[in-house]
């Protein structure tokens, strides 16, 4: 990649080595895979060379087999780094728009081996998430889950996570799109897209065992289009939002 991010500028090996102070025989060995630059180096060549964080990338690939550094393989961290979060399910409402008493009930039913006292602690802490997430970054948050997952819910925890998606997306840059009964998705899991403000894209899954990261094309590929599917046949976000104003 870096030979042809160098060649559609029109400069020679020794300007780009200039840059980052190493000779011609430096940036040959680099294009031609006898050796590997230093991360700072190719920081500073993305930057000079307006690949926007691509040429990062490429390199990490090439370091450690995935595109995303180590710091960065969290949900917290790709949540803080994205311009766009998509998320999708079958049968819960995703995480990050959960109200606390819904949280609550949920790991209550989903039997967690803490104290009523710590329950109510993590989830509160859920429910604070999305709130500190949109004073830190402000992504595009678009959700997608059954109308039922409101539906069945006992009236009081049903209110009040009405009230806070209502909230959500009448104060924030949101969107939640019900998925009506009969509707035909082909998920198996929870899904989480986040569209990086770098340009890159992480998907992830989430299981029994926790929360997998998927950093391949194949994956990416597949999991978009189980998104854009689901969100084809979900309700539109006007008719979602009437469907929860009349539940209060």
């Amino acid at each position: 990649m870096l030979v042809r991010a160098r060649k559609s500028a029109g400069l020679t090996q020794a300007v780009v080595g200039a840059w980052v102070s190493r000779g011609k025989t430096a940036v040959s060995k680099w294009e031609s895979g006898v050796s590997r630059p230093s991360r700072a180096d190719v920081e500073i060549l993305d930057r000079k060379l307006r690949c926007h964080g691509a040429l990062v990338r490429a390199w990490q690939v090439e370091e450690t087999g995935s595109f995303l550094p180590p710091w960065e393989k969290s949900i917290p961290e790709l949540e803080k780094l994205s311009a766009t979060i998509e998320l999708a399910s079958l049968s819960v409402i995703p995480g990050l728009v959960q109200c606390a008493s819904y949280a609550e009930l949920m790991m209550a039913e989903g039997i967690h081996p803490g104290s009523r006292q710590q329950i109510l602690n993590i989830a509160q802490r859920r429910a604070a998430r999305y709130d500190a997430l949109r004073q830190a970054a402000d992504p595009w948050v678009i959700a997608v889950f059954p109308l039922s997952a409101l539906l069945h819910l006992p009236a009081q925890v049903r209110r009040g996570q009405v009230r806070r998606l209502l909230s959500i997306i009448s104060g924030g840059r949101a969107r939640v799109h019900l998925l009506s009964d009969g509707a035909v998705v082909g998920l198996v899991s929870p899904l989480m897209l986040f569209h990086l403000r770098d340009g890159g894209v992480v998907t992830a899954s989430e299981h029994n065992r926790g929360v997998v990261l998927h950093d391949n094309t194949t994956d990416h590929e597949r999991m978009s289009a189980q998104f854009k599917r689901a969100l084809g046949s979900a309700l539109s976000a006007e008719q979602s939002r009437e469907e929860m104003e009349g539940m209060i």
